[in-house]
């Protein structure tokens, strides 16, 4: 099935994911212990653990259930983070508008510039023990 992730400040959403852990990731014979498919998902994941899992190789159900199913299950428990960031906009530059149109003659162009003075990552993660916030912080103004 699909599992859909919403995080929530104040109402406000501030991320969202999606884990689409379909019903048949993986199929073996039971007898040859041999792949006979593998999901095009489950294929990323296995590439990104770096195992030697393909269709057509024989592995031991230990090298499933303790690689493949638990590094899956960490990814489903991982969470959402959500960036803010702080700072402020200071006027760089002030100068007459140049257009021809007399109807603009009193317009001024202002260049502005955001100043970043800090940055806050806040992540709603889920495990074991059920759901914790974490709170990641650099610079002022949060």
């Amino acid at each position: 099935g699909t599992t859909n992730i919403s995080y929530f400040d104040k109402g406000k959403v501030l991320g969202t994911t999606c884990v689409d852990i379909g019903g048949r990731l993986i199929k073996l014979n039971r007898s040859t212990m041999t792949v006979e498919y593998i999901s095009d998902k489950f294929i990323k994941l296995i590439a990104n653990l770096g195992l030697n899992i393909k269709v057509g190789v024989k592995v031991e159900k230990s090298e499933i259930v303790n690689q493949v199913v638990d590094s899956s299950e960490d990814a489903i428990m991982s969470g959402v983070c959500h960036t803010y960031t702080y700072g402020y906009y200071r006027v760089v530059s002030l100068e007459p508008s140049k257009s021809p149109d007399l109807s603009q003659k009193d317009n001024v162009i202002v260049t502005m510039q955001y100043v970043i003075t800090g940055q806050c990552e806040r992540c709603l993660l889920m495990g074991h023990d059920g759901v914790v916030t974490t709170e990641n912080c650099w610079g002022t103004g949060f």
